[in-house]
């Protein structure tokens, strides 16, 4: 899976700072392990959403943040309530971001995984399906040529081919290879 980063864009206020930080805890975490810095991350995160205004221009990118950095920590600890909260505020991100926002597509694709992640826990079908939409409307939403259409259809070809693996449905399986094939090129 690809996580597709985003970072507000008035990094002078608090509350791109604390998002940033937040940002910057989890990619130490991922670099070197402490979970420490994972844990400050979401503590970091919780409060950048909850100082955050609902209508503040910046809303989507510290929820999408804090959703990759509770999906990271549900990924080292095992912990539902992660995971839960990840895919809640991973859709608050998409639901307050406007349909022709250029980071609305990185926000659909980490909603995606994080349920996809979701659907290999439980099972549920439920999630697995929303991950293949939420997915599908990610890379449709990209211009062909936008840097980031190659990691949307790396995430949104992995989650048809683990339908495939569950039901067997070859159109599917045609489907991940086209969008792995449309990714390589």
């Amino acid at each position: 899976h690809r996580d597709l980063h985003s970072f507000p864009t008035r990094r002078s206020s608090d509350l791109g700072r604390l998002s940033n930080l937040g940002a910057s805890l989890r990619a130490r975490f991922e670099r070197y392990g402490s979970v420490a810095d994972l844990d400050e991350a979401v503590t970091v995160g919780r409060q950048a959403v909850a100082a955050t205004p609902a209508d503040h221009p910046n809303r989507a990118v510290t929820l999408s943040n804090f959703g990759i950095t509770l999906r990271t920590r549900f990924q080292r600890s095992g912990s539902p309530t992660d995971l839960d909260e990840a895919i809640i505020v991973s859709r608050q991100a998409v639901a307050v971001t406007a349909e022709d926002h250029p980071d609305r597509a990185g926000w659909l694709s980490n909603l995606g995984v994080a349920l996809q992640v979701r659907f290999e826990r439980s099972g549920s079908l439920a999630d697995l399906d929303e991950a293949i939409t939420v997915g599908r409307h990610a890379v449709t939403a990209t211009p062909e040529d936008h840097p980031d259409r190659a990691g949307l259809l790396v995430n949104f070809g992995a989650a048809l081919l683990t339908r495939f693996q569950r039901s067997r449905s070859l159109a599917d399986l045609e489907e991940a290879i086209a969008a792995g094939r449309q990714g390589v090129a």
